[in-house]
Protein backbone atom coordinates (compact mmCIF):
# COMPACT_ATOMS: atom_id res chain seq x y z
CA UNK A 1 0.00 0.00 0.00
CA UNK A 2 1.36 3.37 -1.02
CA UNK A 3 0.65 6.35 1.22
CA UNK A 4 0.05 9.53 -0.71
CA UNK A 5 0.58 12.77 1.13
CA UNK A 6 -1.96 15.44 0.35
CA UNK A 7 -1.97 18.88 1.78
CA UNK A 8 -4.99 19.92 3.76
CA UNK A 9 -6.25 22.38 1.13
CA UNK A 10 -6.39 19.64 -1.51
CA UNK A 11 -8.22 17.30 0.87
CA UNK A 12 -10.67 20.07 1.77
CA UNK A 13 -11.41 20.81 -1.89
CA UNK A 14 -11.93 17.11 -2.56
CA UNK A 15 -14.35 16.77 0.35
CA UNK A 16 -16.32 19.86 -0.70
CA UNK A 17 -16.65 18.49 -4.22
CA UNK A 18 -18.87 15.73 -2.79
CA UNK A 19 -21.23 18.11 -1.00
CA UNK A 20 -24.42 18.71 -2.93
CA UNK A 21 -26.56 21.85 -2.59
CA UNK A 22 -29.22 19.73 -0.87
CA UNK A 23 -26.71 18.42 1.69
CA UNK A 24 -25.50 21.96 2.35
CA UNK A 25 -29.09 23.28 2.73
CA UNK A 26 -29.98 20.47 5.14
CA UNK A 27 -26.90 21.17 7.23
CA UNK A 28 -27.62 24.90 7.42
CA UNK A 29 -31.29 24.26 8.25
CA UNK A 30 -30.29 21.82 10.99
CA UNK A 31 -27.85 24.30 12.53
CA UNK A 32 -30.43 27.09 12.39
CA UNK A 33 -32.89 24.82 14.21
CA UNK A 34 -30.36 24.05 16.93
CA UNK A 35 -29.51 27.74 17.35
CA UNK A 36 -33.20 28.68 17.56
CA UNK A 37 -33.87 25.97 20.19
CA UNK A 38 -30.95 27.07 22.35
CA UNK A 39 -31.95 30.72 22.00
CA UNK A 40 -35.46 29.87 23.23
CA UNK A 41 -33.98 27.94 26.16
CA UNK A 42 -31.78 30.89 27.07
CA UNK A 43 -34.76 33.24 27.08
CA UNK A 44 -36.69 30.91 29.40
CA UNK A 45 -33.66 30.45 31.61
CA UNK A 46 -33.05 34.18 31.85
CA UNK A 47 -36.67 34.93 32.74
CA UNK A 48 -37.61 32.14 35.09
CA UNK A 49 -34.63 30.58 36.79
CA UNK A 50 -32.52 33.51 37.88
CA UNK A 51 -33.88 35.86 40.50
CA UNK A 52 -32.60 39.41 40.19
CA UNK A 53 -29.97 40.56 42.65
CA UNK A 54 -30.64 44.12 43.73
CA UNK A 55 -28.13 46.00 45.84
CA UNK A 56 -29.19 49.40 47.10
CA UNK A 57 -25.99 51.40 47.46
CA UNK A 58 -27.85 54.43 48.79
CA UNK A 59 -29.01 52.75 52.01
CA UNK A 60 -26.96 52.86 55.18
CA UNK A 61 -26.07 49.44 56.46
CA UNK A 62 -25.45 48.08 59.92
CA UNK A 63 -22.88 45.72 58.40
CA UNK A 64 -19.28 46.29 59.33
CA UNK A 65 -16.22 44.28 58.46
CA UNK A 66 -15.16 44.59 62.09
CA UNK A 67 -18.20 42.47 63.04
CA UNK A 68 -16.44 39.51 61.43
CA UNK A 69 -12.84 40.23 62.34
CA UNK A 70 -11.23 37.69 64.62
CA UNK A 71 -7.82 36.31 65.42
CA UNK A 72 -8.49 33.41 63.05
CA UNK A 73 -10.07 35.37 60.20
CA UNK A 74 -8.37 33.37 57.44
CA UNK A 75 -10.16 30.09 58.18
CA UNK A 76 -13.82 29.19 58.20
CA UNK A 77 -15.36 26.81 60.68
CA UNK A 78 -15.43 23.27 59.36
CA UNK A 79 -13.06 23.93 56.45
CA UNK A 80 -9.64 22.37 56.57
CA UNK A 81 -6.67 23.36 54.42
CA UNK A 82 -5.58 20.88 51.75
Amino acid sequence: MVMVKKNSVEMWKEALAHVTPTMWKNTVDHMNKIIREWWERELVFDREEIAPLIIDINKDSDYSFSDYDSEDSNTAEGIQPL
